[in-house]
């Protein structure tokens, strides 16, 4: 336990700086409420990461007297690496949402509205200026509305083909679109296949 919050205590201190959603995670963790439940990043194949736990792992079954070192070493460099290839491919879940930003309030409701949001929705639900929202939803994303919604909304859309059996139709209409034919179409576009190609090689 000791380690655990010397750990997070090295990497928020000396390494996060910004609003960005991995500092506010280790700054909940740390000095507040645990607001920020969980944070899931979509890394895929990334080498880098699974190269770097399975250093960590054989380092550990092989301690020595610097083990301690080498692995708060793996980690920062881990969630650094995070940062710079994947903060724009993340998931969040908020347990106790008054405590967070704006811009953390403004992800988890997009996320918990996907169907419905817009940008003018969103303002009006915050009683803020679309351009406003817009500012904060760069700043915790680094992406636009827009393009943050259609994000959000297409791995929505590969967990419900690869874990359910809703039609096409259905988990169109589900993360909000009311044609299934341009969700079909930007399925393809993004991922080089239609959506029931790849519920037929990823269902679970």
């Amino acid at each position: 336990m000791c380690l655990c919050f010397f750990i997070l205590g090295v990497y928020q201190h000396a390494l996060v700086k910004g609003s960005h959603v991995v500092n506010k995670f280790f700054a909940e963790g740390l000095y507040g409420k645990g607001s920020i439940k969980y944070l899931l990043f979509h890394t895929a194949n990334d080498t880098f990461l699974s190269e770097n736990i399975l250093r960590m792992v054989e380092d550990k079954l092989n301690a020595d007297s610097y083990t301690e070192q080498f692995l708060i070493g793996c980690l920062i460099l881990g969630f650094v690496h995070l940062m710079r290839c994947h903060l724009k491919d993340f998931e969040m879940c908020a347990t106790q949402p008054t405590n967070l930003p704006d811009n953390f309030l403004i992800i988890n409701y997009i996320q918990e509205n996907l169907a419905t949001v817009t940008l003018e929705k969103l303002a009006a639900q915050f009683n803020f200026s679309v351009s406003r929202c817009s500012r904060l939803i760069k700043a915790a994303t680094g992406a636009n509305f827009n393009e943050w919604r259609k994000i959000l909304r297409l791995k929505r859309a590969k967990y419900l083909l690869t874990n359910t059996n809703q039609s096409i139709e259905e988990i169109a209409s589900a993360i909000g679109y009311l044609n299934a034919e341009n969700f079909i179409r930007l399925f393809q576009k993004e991922f080089g296949m239609t959506p029931a190609k790849y519920r037929k090689t990823n269902k679970k």
